[in-house]
């Protein structure tokens, strides 16, 4: 059994619809799903649902989930999940990027399979203390979505300075593209290893992108 213990953001919490974006767990064959609020344990099923990449707060539990609370998820699981059980998920959030692009043109089969394949083995990594592995593999998921002919000439850093700053969190999209790039041997000597809060900001800023197409 493996466990995913993650303290979210709370941009990630929708206050209004009482629901918690988190995709992340489609990558795991789950056990069991529990959320505490502010040190208070609820259990799926009971107080919230797991569907469509999101957690979904029932009113019965008696109290709201809040932007302002301490939220933290934990998941146990027996082990990555296949990626064919993130491609639903993945291809609705893909057809809102290639809306210009036929799928011929873009190869968005492709690199959904791409992105769900990197995406399961960065959050296994992450849970595992991997950190340099799981910041390549977040890096490798978020281009996938980006360079639509998976051409060798594309050049991550050009394609977010065109995404618009108010629609996406383009900070932390730079910071995602500048922890892969510490890997490079020219690089190397020049930066600390990658740390675990590196790691977990990745994580975050993956996140946001796709909230940021999934609203």
């Amino acid at each position: 059994m493996f466990k995913s213990r993650q303290k979210l953001s709370s941009q990630l919490i929708n206050e209004e619809k009482q629901k918690i974006f988190t995709p992340y767990i489609l990558s795991y064959s789950i056990h069991s799903i529990v959320v505490s609020v502010c040190g208070k344990t609820e259990e799926e099923g009971i107080a919230f649902c797991f569907t469509d990449g999101e957690i979904k707060w029932h009113s019965e539990v008696g109290y709201p989930i809040d932007a302002d609370d301490s939220l933290t998820i934990e998941v146990n699981y027996f082990y990555k999940s296949s990626y064919r059980d993130l491609l639903s998920f993945a291809s609705n959030i893909q057809q809102k990027l290639d809306t210009d692009f036929s799928p011929e043109e873009n190869k968005s089969i492709q690199r959904t399979e791409i992105f769900c394949k990197h995406y399961i083995d960065a959050q296994f990594a992450l849970d595992n203390g991997l950190y340099k592995e799981s910041v390549v593999n977040f890096g490798t998921a978020f281009e996938a979505m980006l360079n639509r002919n998976l051409s060798n000439s594309f050049t991550l850093r050009k394609s977010i300075t065109q995404l618009d700053k108010n629609l996406y969190p383009v900070d932390e999209l730079n910071f995602i593209n500048d922890c892969r790039n510490k890997v490079h041997p020219n690089n190397i000597a020049d930066f600390q290893d990658i740390s675990r809060e590196d790691a977990k900001r990745c994580r975050t800023g993956v996140e946001l992108f796709l909230q940021s197409l999934a609203n």
